[in-house]
């Protein structure tokens, strides 16, 4: 018996711009969290950070002086830079919750069902 192959033509999806945001729409999405914790995250992942690199920010990562980020993700480390407001937020964000080792503490973000 002979083995028999289908080929199948591909599909080329268009490619859209994405969506970008006004400056009055990122101003009513980073006022809307509540708590400040939710703020700051939602600036550093604006800095363009991914959600694994986020919730492993130690507290060592955070180097006020040079106004830098160190991200350690696997052998690719970087840094980003950190902007005057986010590093206001972070000091009031450190001041108030104390974090010890790592800069989001809280419930084990792996166990949760966000993509």
């Amino acid at each position: 018996m002979k083995s028999r192959l289908i080929t199948l033509p591909s599909l080329k999806l268009p490619k859209k711009l994405p969506v970008v945001l006004s400056f009055n729409e990122v101003k009513l999405l980073l006022r809307t969290p509540k708590l400040l914790k939710h703020r700051m995250v939602l600036m550093l992942y604006g800095c363009g950070l991914r959600r694994s690199e986020l919730i492993n920010i130690r507290l060592e990562d955070v180097d006020f002086d040079r106004r830098m980020l160190h991200i350690r993700e696997g052998k690719k480390d970087r840094y980003v830079p950190l902007g005057e407001n986010l590093i206001i937020g972070l000091k009031k964000y450190l001041k108030s919750e104390r974090p010890i080792t790592w800069l989001f503490n809280g419930k084990n973000w792996y166990d949760c069902n966000i993509t």
